[in-house]
């Protein structure tokens, strides 16, 4: 297909290249529920089933120290991934 899709996450082309190929790989534990999107099946499951997910630890990023030892935030990330190139 001719999508220009890009993201930072290979994860998150992966999920979205599932869209266009409708390669449901994420199935419900409680029905027939069936979905592309990993996300959409954890919003499935609270709204139907009462579903409480785990809490997930925090994602605070690590200060590294410079040469003179004051801690500097990391430095963003530049890679993108596409599903085409």
């Amino acid at each position: 297909p001719d999508c220009n899709f890009e993201n930072l996450q290979k994860s998150n082309v992966e999920t979205h290249i599932r869209t266009h190929t409708k390669s449901k790989t994420n199935s419900c534990p409680d029905c027939d529920f069936v979905t592309v999107d990993p996300g959409s099946l954890t919003r499935h499951r609270k709204r139907i089933h009462g579903y409480i997910p785990k809490m997930r630890r925090s994602r605070q990023p690590k200060l590294q120290p410079d040469a003179a030892g004051a801690e500097l935030p990391p430095k963003p990330l530049t890679l993108r991934f596409s599903p085409y190139s």
